[in-house]
């Protein structure tokens, strides 16, 4: 997917909410996750710009985070 960058994605408030549970929940169930279950992911993602297999579960942090902080009013 190539999204153009200088157009801005718009989330109802509960859409905003929803993902950053979902986002929170994944996250914090690969924290808890077997290391092959996390090996998985990252092969399934097959990034090699990620370090190491937690890489990708702190982008997901990441995101959960900025997307709660944006949706109550927080500046880029």
């Amino acid at each position: 997917m190539n999204l153009d960058a200088s157009r801005p994605v718009t989330l109802a408030p509960d859409e905003a909410e929803e993902l950053h549970w979902l986002l929170g929940q994944l996250e914090d169930w690969l924290r808890h996750a077997d290391d092959d279950v996390v090996a998985g992911l990252v092969d399934f993602v097959h990034d090699a710009h990620r370090d190491s297999p937690l890489d990708v579960v702190d982008i997901l942090g990441r995101y959960g985070v900025e997307l709660r902080r944006r949706a109550e009013g927080g500046q880029r």
